[in-house]
């Protein structure tokens, strides 16, 4: 046998263990390391190709060691971190005042005024690796708080009448900057008035939105190798729900007192979908949709990923 569908083989025989480990929640696997350890690929890659030519026994035998051993170092860090995060907690610190923009110790505070002639509101946040929280609300209209990490982070904000634009981004500085070990954590709050359009966009992340408190007309993810946990609620007549990610866990939570429409255009990827009922190829519909008044319409587009979608009392 070649040795280039001994690699190939493996790392689908991998990925496909992976997914159902985790989907029986045997193992607790933090999907952003797959993001991080992608180059030990290129070189498995790079051996098996050097080697491939020779076509023999022990070539087939040293690519499948070095395959296996660098999915089993992806496996042992991956479970470690998920370890990590559970435990982790916020804290602020004492240098922290919730009324300023600070910049204090590992700690950054950004704060964005709010008055009562905004009606409509945008935010874009854009962030490699990290912890990304929106969990909560705040009488300003945008609050964010960056802990740990060396990211340098900037909040900008562009006002055309009752409709306000912000951008929460890492600054792109000249020169070359050394990877780092810290993970930002990101906790965001959003004022409830505004009705928002929210674009998020992260690479190896943890990332949970909590979005009931909120008016959302339209919300993109888009990311890379992410654990993500939505919930939505049910303060906007209409909501629109698109989410892109490779090698991800998604976790949506719709309120039962909307109608919701799921588009399933999903690659290799487990599906849950507790309350809806298929009604064609790729397509998922709650028993209230048609008579719904609000409705939630989400679309599905991602790589290899564990995808579920639950109702909750609201």
């Amino acid at each position: 046998m070649k040795a280039g569908k001994i690699f190939w083989g493996i790392i689908l025989v991998y990925l496909g263990i992976l997914v159902l480990l985790n989907n029986f929640n045997i193992i607790d696997f933090s999907w952003r390391m797959v993001w991080k350890f992608w180059p030990v690929l290129l070189i498995i890659w790079g051996i098996d190709i050097l080697i491939s030519r020779e076509n023999t026994r022990k070539a087939t035998i040293l690519v499948g060691l070095v395959t296996c051993f660098g999915l089993g170092l992806l496996t042992y860090f991956g479970i470690k971190e998920s370890r990590n995060d559970s435990g982790h907690a916020y804290s602020w610190g004492e240098g922290y005042d919730d009324g300023l923009d600070n910049v204090q110790g590992d700690g950054k505070v950004f704060i964005e005024d709010y008055t009562a002639n905004i009606k409509n509101g945008k935010v874009t946040i854009s962030g490699g690796a990290g912890d990304f929280n929106l969990k909560d609300t705040t009488n300003k209209l945008m609050e964010v708080r960056v802990d740990k990490g060396d990211g340098n982070y900037m909040l900008k904000r562009t006002d055309n009448d009752s409709t306000v634009n912000l951008s929460f981004h890492a600054k792109h500085e000249k020169g070359i900057s050394l990877p780092s070990n810290k993970v930002h954590d990101v906790k965001m709050f959003l004022n409830r008035n505004p009705v928002w359009d929210v674009d998020v966009k992260v690479g190896a992340a943890d990332v949970n939105l909590d979005l009931s408190p909120f008016k959302i007309k339209d919300l993109v993810f888009s990311g890379g190798a992410a654990d993500v946990e939505i919930k939505l609620g049910s303060l906007n007549q209409h909501q629109n729900v698109v989410v892109e990610t490779g090698v991800s866990s998604v976790e949506i939570k719709v309120p039962n007192s909307v109608g919701c429409k799921i588009v399933n255009q999903s690659g290799l990827s487990s599906k849950t979908f507790e309350g809806f009922i298929q009604k064609g190829s790729g397509t998922y519909e709650t028993s209230n949709y048609i008579t719904a008044t609000k409705k939630i319409d989400i679309l599905l587009k991602t790589g290899i990923s564990d995808l579920k979608v639950k109702r909750y009392q609201d």
